[in-house]
């Protein structure tokens, strides 16, 4: 039985995706003989590595999501980039990827969410699926000599890849919502810090936030909805990355839930 912050049908997707991959341990020894080994010397070498010397903060917030779910403290490392960026990599030993301009103007709060998403995904072994994913993709695409995707395997993977991402993103917020409630506050998680976030990222303007109107921006996802013809499902059936409007959706009804269940168990 999954716990209740996955998002509905995470187990079966997962399964299903896993089961169109013809050698998960040959696509993934490939990723860490190749590309892993690649990606490293660029990784120390054009970042700065979060520590108790360096970022203190930041390594204070990283200690203490670990120590309250449980998991070693994967490395951060910070690079240079004019976007909100964050995105953790990795295999046997993940690692999270964050831009400075997120580290410099997120609080600590809206960083714990952002970090708690990655370190949910490490946890679960999602961010290793993901790796493993992508690799199978450049396979697909490059058609590189390593396993064999059949046509018909090859398209329903893609299909099937971004659906498994999109359900993995819904429970990363759930999830990392859990973990921005403060101490003097009565509710299970902060959801405007979490939407503040959440727009912040799809803007790139933390001042621009504050012209949103919420109740037009949610209106939109009915717009969405109504592209039901072949190229616009095409589109919507390819994005890795649910769209905000119905992030935000699934984190108020989340909230909505969490505090229903909150109650409920202060009750018994």
């Amino acid at each position: 039985m999954q716990e209740f912050y996955f998002y509905d049908r995470y187990d079966v997707l997962t399964k299903e995706l896993k089961q169109l991959i013809p050698s998960y341990d040959s696509i993934k020894a490939y990723y860490q003989e190749f590309d892993e080994k690649i990606k490293k010397p660029d990784l120390y070498g054009k970042t700065v590595k979060v520590t108790s010397k360096q970022f203190a903060n930041v390594f204070k917030i990283l200690t203490s999501l670990a120590n309250e779910m449980q998991m070693e403290v994967p490395e951060v490392f910070i690079y240079e980039n004019f976007y909100y960026e964050i995105e953790s990599f990795g295999t046997d030993k993940p690692w999270i990827e964050v831009s400075a301009k997120t580290i410099a103007d997120f609080n600590d709060k809206e960083l714990r969410f952002l970090f708690a998403r990655e370190f949910f995904k490490i946890k679960n072994g999602i961010t290793e699926l993901y790796m493993i994913c992508e690799q199978s993709l450049k396979i697909i695409n490059e058609n590189l000599n390593i396993v064999v995707f059949s046509d018909s395997v090859s398209k329903i993977f893609k299909v099937k890849y971004a659906q498994w991402s999109r359900i993995c993103q819904f429970s990363a917020d759930n999830y990392a919502f859990l973990f921005t409630k403060s101490s003097n506050d009565k509710n299970i998680g902060d959801l405007k810090t979490c939407l503040i976030v959440i727009l912040t990222m799809i803007l790139n303007n933390r001042k621009l936030v504050g012209t949103v109107n919420l109740a037009e921006y949610l209106n939109t996802a009915s717009d969405i909805n109504r592209l039901d013809d072949p190229a616009s499902t095409y589109t919507k059936n390819d994005e890795k990355m649910p769209y905000g409007q119905f992030r935000i959706k699934n984190l108020i009804r989340f909230a909505s839930l969490t505090e229903t269940i909150g109650y409920y168990e202060k009750g018994r």
